[in-house]
C-alpha cells in the first residue's frame, strides 16, 4: 500500500510475476505498416502476415534492510511494526520509482529515460518547456496511441505548466 501511496509511476506499471523469478519472453505485434483494402463483390482478398517479433524482459529484486536495537523492540511504546512496515514500503518506492524512470536495465528495470521505446521531444527554448511543447508531444503521438499515453513531467514544470495562463488569464492547465 505504502508503494502504490508513495509512488507516482508504480501505479501505471504492470507488474508481472514469472513462475520461477526468471526472464520472461513476451510476444510484440506490430501491424501498423498493414491496412485493408476495398474489393469488389467476390474478389480476391488480399492477405497479409501481422509482424510479430519479442521482447525479453528480466526479473529485478529491490531490497533494503532496517536495523532495530533489542532495546527499541523491547521499550517500544508505539506500533513499531507498522511504522517499519512503511519505512520498507517508502524506502522500497524511492528506489524502485528511480529505476522506473532512469534504470538501465542491467541490474534494474529499464527506465523511460533509456527505453527506446520513448517519445522524446525538443523544446523551442533551451531549458525550457510550455504548453505549447506538451501539445506537441501529444499531437506527435500517433493517434491510436493518446487515448493511453501519459506523459510524466518534473513537479517543478507541472507547476510552471499549471501557473500558465492565456491572454484572459485562465489556466492553460487544469490540475
Amino acid at each position: 500500500e505504502t508503494i502504490l501511496e508513495y509512488g507516482v509511476i508504480s501505479p501505471s506499471c504492470r507488474h508481472i510475476m514469472t513462475a520461477d523469478n526468471g526472464q520472461l519472453t513476451i510476444p510484440v505485434i506490430d501491424d501498423t505498416a498493414n491496412a485493408g483494402a476495398w474489393t469488389a463483390e467476390a474478389g480476391d482478398i488480399t492477405k497479409a502476415d501481422i509482424t510479430t517479433s519479442a521482447i525479453t524482459m528480466d526479473a529485478f529484486k529491490v531490497t533494503t534492510g532496517i536495523q532495530v536495537s533489542t532495546e527499541l523492540l523491547e521499550d517500544t511504546f508505539f506500533d513499531l511494526e507498522s511504522y517499519l512496515a512503511q519505512a520498507f514500503g517508502t524506502r522500497l518506492a524511492r528506489t524502485m520509482e528511480n529505476a522506473y524512470i532512469f534504470g538501465t536495465g542491467t541490474t534494474m528495470p529499464v527506465g523511460i529515460a533509456e527505453d527506446a521505446g520513448t517519445k522524446e521531444f525538443t523544446s523551442a527554448a533551451d531549458g525550457v518547456v510550455d504548453s505549447t511543447d506538451l501539445i506537441t508531444a501529444v499531437f506527435d503521438l500517433q493517434p491510436t496511441s493518446r487515448a493511453g499515453a501519459v506523459i510524466y513531467v518534473s513537479d517543478d514544470l507541472m507547476k510552471d505548466l499549471t501557473l500558465e495562463v492565456d491572454s484572459v488569464g485562465r489556466p492553460m492547465l487544469q490540475t
